[in-house]
C-alpha cells in the first residue's frame, strides 16, 4: 500500500512541477493546474488498480530464504515424552505426508511391540512398548522426510495482524489448473503443504482462521527454480 501511495505523491509532484514550468516551455495557456491535476487523478486509478490495490483485502505475503535462521525455526521437531508410562514420541512431518511417512517407517522397522499410533494434521503421536524400535521408527521417519527433486513444498507461518501467529488455520492452495486442500497451522502457527501442482502463475493461499471468512494471500509463481518457497502470511484482520 505504502508503494501506490507514494507513487501518486510522486504523480502529484510531478503534476505540480510541470506546472511551474509550463511559462517557460511557452505551452498553452489553457492547460490550468486543475485540469493537469484531473488528468494526473484519471491516470492514477487504472495504474494504482494495475499495481495491487485490488489486492488490499488481501493477507501480505513475504517470502523467506530457504537457508534462513527464520526458515528452519518452522520446521517440524522431534518430541520425545520422557515422562510417558509407555515410550512415546510425536514427529511433525514437513515434506511428506505424515501417514505415508509412518507407513514406510514401520514396513521397515518392523516392531514387534505393542504400538498406538495418532495422526493429527501433519503430526503423529507414537507409543511403543519397545523404547529401541520407538527411535528407530523416528529416526526412518525423519531420513525418509525429504523432498523429491520434482515436488514443490510451500512452508511458512501465519499470524494476524499484529504479527500473532494463528493456530488451527485452515489452508489451500488455490491455482488456475488445481486446488489441494486442506492443511492446517500448527500450535505455533507454522504450516507445511508438500503440493502436487504444475509450475506457473497465478497461485495463492486461501487462509480460514475464521471458517465463515476465507481470506486470499496476494498471488505468486510456482516456479521450478524454487520448488520450496518458505512464506510469512500476515491476514489483514
Amino acid at each position: 500500500m505504502a508503494y501506490q501511495v507514494l507513487l501518486i505523491l510522486l504523480l502529484g509532484a510531478a503534476a505540480g512541477a510541470a506546472t511551474l514550468y509550463l511559462p517557460r516551455l511557452r505551452l498553452s495557456p489553457r492547460i490550468s493546474l486543475r485540469a493537469l491535476l484531473a488528468v494526473v487523478a484519471i491516470l492514477s486509478l487504472p495504474l494504482a488498480y494495475l499495481t495491487h490495490w485490488r489486492y488490499y483485502d488481501r493477507a501480505q505475503v513475504g517470502w523467506l530464504q530457504v537457508d534462513s535462521p527464520q526458515a528452519k525455526r518452522l520446521l517440524g521437531e522431534v518430541e520425545i515424552a520422557a515422562n510417558a508410562d509407555t515410550p512415546t514420541a510425536a514427529y511433525t512431518a514437513n515434506y511428506v505426508d505424515v501417514r505415508r511417512l509412518y507407513q514406510q517407517a514401520e514396513s521397515t522397522v518392523r516392531p514387534s511391540g505393542a504400538l498406538q499410533v495418532d495422526f493429527d494434521n501433519d503430526r503423529v503421536v507414537i507409543q511403543c512398548e519397545n523404547p529401541l524400535e520407538l527411535q528407530a521408527l523416528v529416526a526412518e521417519m525423519k531420513q525418509t522426510d525429504r523432498r523429491s527433486p520434482d515436488q514443490f513444498v510451500i512452508r511458512g507461518i501465519v499470524v494476524d495482524r499484529d504479527g500473532l501467529p494463528i493456530s488451527g488455520a485452515a489452508i489451500d492452495l488455490i491455482g488456475p489448473w488445481s486446488m489441494e486442500n486442506f492443511f492446517r497451522t500448527r500450535a505455533d502457527g507454522s504450516f507445511s503443504m508438500p503440493v502436487n501442482a504444475p509450475e506457473g502463475d497465478g497461485y495463492a493461499l486461501q487462509i480460514r482462521a475464521d471458517q465463515n471468512h476465507p481470506i486470499l494471500t496476494t498471488p505468486f509463481s510456482l516456479d521450478e527454480t524454487e520448488r520450496e518457497r518458505i512464506a510469512r502470511v500476515r491476514l489483514p484482520r
